[in-house]
């Protein structure tokens, strides 16, 4: 896991960002944006990690206001 590697929580839904080697950040409904830590709950449920290094950003799609 390297800072700025998604890492992803299994059965959860849930993705954070890797802050670094101890720690991310992700939102929580009950607290909004906020750090965790690598360790006990999260680090039983970590599936994987990935790097966005190299991968195409594709454009931004426009948006419709409203109806």
């Amino acid at each position: 896991r390297s800072p700025g590697n998604l890492v992803f929580f299994d059965d959860l839904g849930h993705v954070g960002i890797v802050e670094d080697e101890d720690s991310f950040f992700h939102s929580a409904t009950s607290k909004g944006t906020s750090r965790g830590a690598f360790s006990g709950y999260w680090d039983r449920l970590v599936t994987g990690y990935r790097s966005l290094d190299g991968l195409e950003q594709a454009p931004p799609k426009p948006v419709k206001k409203g109806r």
